[in-house]
């Protein structure tokens, strides 16, 4: 310990300052019977600094702190999108039926594994520090963040965090081993932020594929007959069709039309909430935290703050914190699986003019297959 006239006292690199600190500032400071509050601000000033400019060291530094955090961005925020295709397009025949509770996990990892040998996850050193972990609906939810809820109600994560339910898949959620010292910055509760946003993501993104499979069932009912849509005529993405006079719209037969727009109308609510999400809130939030990191110079109270920051900023801008609002996208996603499984149903030689007044219900009513 050493005094310095500028900053009080300071640790000076020996360990043995530690221990004698304290008696040093009473009897260079305290001695005249009075409390110095600026000299005792300027000692513990003095101590924190280098602390933690060394925890700055061993976690920014020598543990890569920005490889994790990017790797966190990708995988817990769904940032790599060509894996999180494949991983949809391997597991779609598995997602589409309830889990076995005893099995889920083992299954998950199947298409979880196959997705990384199909994408540029391949060569990640750290993707082997993930995992998919399957918690049964019927665990509860925990404080940490290990149960999950069924399909049908919000689950409660936290005090103020909701996160929308979809299914029977509710369960997954993605588990990271962290090494040390990140354990530091990226704790346990951290880690159960970063599942809230993987899971409303990861639903989100299965009820935006839902809608483009009830585009393609659709499409294919169409062409061969059924549906009654003869007077469409169709563009090659799930995003809209064109009547027979050349003129976006919905007119035409009834039940073929109105399934369509139905489906129109919600794919353009979820795509555009989740680019929104992706785009205007992780992506945007990320590099705002990585500024802030990267202007720390290696300060690791002031990394700390700047994660905590992003964090929040996650959550206050995707409106978890509103039950109101992931009551609606709750909805939103049943919905759009509940029309999936409607479009599977309806039969390929044709549909009588007038069950289309009866859709509306028969989607809000029929749940889908997870």
């Amino acid at each position: 310990m050493v005094h310095d006239p500028d900053f009080g006292y300071r640790i000076d690199g020996d360990p043995d300052a530690w221990s004698g600190w304290r008696s040093e500032w009473l009897e260079g400071e305290g001695n005249d019977g009075e409390f110095d509050r600026l000299a005792f601000e300027n000692t513990v000033e003095g101590i924190r600094a280098p602390v933690a400019a060394r925890l700055g060291e061993l976690v920014v530094r020598d543990a890569k702190l920005a490889k994790h955090l990017e790797a966190l961005r990708s995988y817990h925020l769904l940032g790599r999108g060509d894996f999180f295709q494949s991983f949809f397009e391997e597991a779609a025949s598995l997602l589409a039926l309830p889990p076995r509770a005893n099995t889920a996990e083992a299954d998950a990892a199947a298409p979880f594994a196959a997705a990384a040998l199909k994408s540029s996850a391949f060569d990640d050193p750290l993707l082997p520090r993930f995992r998919l972990r399957f918690v049964s609906p019927g665990g509860g939810v925990s404080d940490e963040g290990n149960g999950a809820g069924a399909g049908g109600s919000s689950q409660k994560r936290g005090p103020n965090v909701r996160v929308p339910s979809y299914d029977g898949w509710d369960g997954l959620e993605l588990e990271y081993a962290t090494p040390w010292p990140l354990g530091l910055l990226l704790t346990r509760s951290v880690q159960r932020r970063y599942n809230h946003m993987f899971q409303y993501l990861f639903r989100l993104r299965r009820a935006a594929l839902a809608l483009d499979d009830a585009w393609f069932a659709l499409r294919r009912k169409s062409a061969s007959g059924g549906g009654g849509g003869g007077g469409a005529r169709w563009t090659t993405t799930p995003g809209s069709f064109t009547s027979g006079h050349g003129v976006k719209g919905f007119g035409g037969d009834g039940a073929f039309q109105l399934r369509q727009r139905v489906r129109h109308d919600m794919a353009f609510v979820v795509n555009n909430w989740l680019t929104y999400l992706q785009v205007d809130v992780v992506e945007a939030q990320y590099r705002a935290m990585i500024e802030r990191v990267e202007a720390s110079e290696g300060d690791f109270s002031e990394c700390q703050r700047a994660h905590r920051a992003f964090l929040a900023a996650l959550t206050a801008q995707s409106f978890l914190d509103l039950p109101s609002v992931s009551d609606v996208i709750e909805t939103i996603m049943r919905l759009a699986g509940n029309l999936l499984a409607v479009v599977k149903s309806l039969p390929s030689e044709g549909v009588e003019e007038g069950v289309g007044e009866e859709t509306a219900g028969e989607i809000e009513a029929k749940p889908h297959s997870s």
